[in-house]
């Protein structure tokens, strides 16, 4: 800011500045990304941050978060094993292996992961 107009202000001005400024906490965060890209002739910014939520969460905010939260470890427990159960062939409660499809599959993973040529 130029000094001519930080001259003008007053007191309670400034006071009132620093406290609306002061108020936010930059903290620091587990993960810090910041850069800039050129496309073409428009230079666009990123900024990828990721730490700790530290504020109070809304109603709706926890709702939501525990939604995930269930989508999450269902997905973390339920389908591998269902993979589990019908790459092996069992059967039970609603565990029906398509026939052909997790053989299948599996073969698609191990050559993904071992490369072609490898066999069990």
């Amino acid at each position: 800011m130029p000094q001519d107009i930080a001259d003008t202000f007053t007191e309670a001005q400034l006071a009132s500045l620093r406290l609306a400024l002061g108020a936010r906490s930059w903290g620091r965060h587990a993960v810090d990304v910041r850069g800039t890209v050129v496309f073409w002739r428009w230079r666009y910014y990123y900024v990828f941050l990721l730490g700790r939520n530290r504020r109070e969460l809304t109603r709706r905010e926890k709702q939501l978060s525990l939604l995930l939260q269930a989508v999450f470890l269902s997905a973390l427990t339920v389908y591998p094993a269902r993979l589990a159960g019908a790459v092996s062939g069992e059967v039970g409660a609603g565990n029906r292996p398509v026939p052909g499809f997790f053989a299948g599959h599996l073969e698609l993973v191990q050559t993904a992961i071992l490369g072609a040529g490898f066999v069990c």
